[in-house]
């Protein structure tokens, strides 16, 4: 019985590992936000790597990874970008379909809820 238990607890930790981990389908896509007037572009992918670009005026493209805890309230996002810079935020998909954030001070106290400054996205 002992090694039965075990082996599910087991399975259970590897299979919530691997739904944990996943980004969530309604995060994976394409977002644009206005943001001081310049219109930015976030594309997360399904295999949790993320592009950012203002497209008004175009500017380079910033590439980097990200990973969701999902298990958060609200949920929490990070952001590693390839200059070695991470962003921290927390994030919802509103019941209009936006999707809000609202960056966090690296290494700060993540808030249980969005303040007037969140930015929100509209998926194109």
């Amino acid at each position: 019985m002992t090694r039965r238990w075990t082996e599910a607890c087991f399975l259970l930790i590897v299979v919530a590992s691997y739904f944990a981990l996943r980004p969530p389908e309604s995060l994976v896509g394409s977002w644009e936000a206005k943001i001081s007037g310049q219109r930015l572009l976030y594309t997360f992918g399904p295999d949790g790597k993320v592009d950012f670009q203002f497209t008004n005026p175009p500017l380079p493209k910033s590439s980097g990874t990200y990973t969701v805890e999902s298990n958060e309230r609200p949920p929490r996002l990070k952001v590693y970008l390839k200059r070695g810079t991470i962003l921290e935020c927390i994030w919802e998909i509103t019941p209009e379909g936006q999707l809000r954030l609202e960056e966090v001070d690296p290494g700060g106290h993540f808030p249980k809820g969005f303040g007037p400054n969140a930015t929100l996205a509209v998926r194109k």
